[in-house]
């Protein structure tokens, strides 16, 4: 749980100082951790080092395995202190954040770099340095409560969506189409809501937090190129494994001993490649989950927050366009996919019953 700042100082250049103070222990966090990471591989590449030249020199046996449990035991200890020191730094960002928010009022949010939304009496208003403010009455909007999870579980990142009239903020346009801007949950932002009498729609947190769910069907995507790759890795891992023997035998037991050991590392990083060589549709009780090959766009949407599923075609590759309240995520659709869905929630399929169906959204095209 992020810690925020209890007061906020009366005057205008007390604010800037505290400000500017959280900025610089965000920076130094920041550099001590990717310090730390640094340190961290360099070490480990330390430790592969000391494992060849026990091979080829003469030093003694003992101390090499002296430094190289000291590289081994520092490269965990620099991983672990880099991953809670990037915590620390986000925690920290978050922090100013909310600090500078409250410096302009109790009721103003970031929805952006620089633009904060200030929650009036009858309106909400946008404003950022060097621009024009903007107002837009509350009966025009709409505002959604949404969690964005990266894994097939109930734990995610909670945050409101501000649904706002696209003729707001686009000069020129006169639809009402709508533009989603996503700020954090936090209570402060749901008391204001509570007291202007705004309704929130969208899920809301409740349930056991840690809990994971287990799929009921999933559909694989086979990514070609890192496939091959794989396999590549994978044959290469083989010949120096099986070419391993015949070195110890007839050649050289260095050689044959450094042979195998590439060959299993080999072997190893081309088994974790061909399984990782595919993106995953998995369906699941309480929802869907798209994996993708990188997992770095890896997200799980609930049954309750769909609004519609339609198979679509894009560049001649069949898609699967999720529509959502606050937008739509398109994804590549594997063979039986689509048919299965059909059987499993035929209500959802062929509809798009949602605002989120137009392009104007925070979710992400896949």
């Amino acid at each position: 749980m992020t810690l925020y700042e209890k007061t906020i100082p009366e005057t205008y250049e007390k604010q800037q100082k505290r400000a500017k103070t959280l900025t610089h222990v965000r920076r130094a966090v920041s550099i001590f951790a990717i310090s730390s990471a640094v340190l961290a591989i360099a070490l480990l590449i330390g430790a592969v080092v000391l494992c060849f030249l026990l091979e080829f020199t003469s030093v003694q046996e003992e101390l090499l395995f002296i430094l190289m449990g000291s590289f081994v035991a520092g490269t965990l200890l620099f991983a672990v202190a880099a991953y809670f020191l990037m915590k620390a730094a986000e925690a920290t960002q978050k922090r100013r954040n909310d600090f500078l928010e409250r410096c302009d009022s109790e009721a103003s949010f970031f929805v952006g770099e620089g633009t904060l939304a200030t929650f009036g009496e009858d309106s909400l208003v946008l404003h950022a340095e060097g621009k024009d403010p903007i107002a837009v009455p509350y009966g025009e909007m709409r505002f959604l409560s949404v969690c964005t999870r990266r894994a097939a579980a109930e734990r995610g990142e909670w945050s409101v969506v501000l649904s706002i009239p696209v003729r707001y903020l686009t000069k020129g346009k006169k639809d009402d189409a709508p533009v989603f801007v996503q700020t954090e949950m936090k209570p402060r932002l749901l008391a204001v809501l509570k007291e202007r009498g705004l309704a929130l729609g969208g899920e809301l947190p409740a349930g056991e937090k840690n809990r994971r769910f287990k799929a009921e069907k999933k559909f694989f995507l086979p990514h070609a190129k890192k496939r091959r790759n794989a396999l590549l890795l994978l044959g290469a891992g083989i010949l120096l494994a099986a070419a391993s023997v015949p070195l110890w035998i007839f050649l050289d037991e260095t050689f044959g001993a450094i042979a195998g050991m590439v060959g299993l590392i080999l072997l190893g990083k081309g088994i974790h490649s061909l399984v990782r060589a595919r993106a995953m549709l998995g369906i699941y009780p309480e929802g869907l989950f798209w994996r993708d090959t990188e997992r770095t766009e890896n997200v799980f949407l609930k049954w309750e927050e769909i609004g519609g599923l339609l198979a679509e075609e894009r560049e001649g590759l069949p898609v699967l366009a999720v529509h959502c309240d606050y937008g739509a995520y398109r994804f590549p659709l594997p063979a039986g996919a689509w048919e299965y869905l059909e059987k499993r929630v035929p209500a959802l399929c062929g509809s798009m019953e949602t605002d989120g169906a137009q392009d104007d959204k925070i979710g992400q095209d896949a």
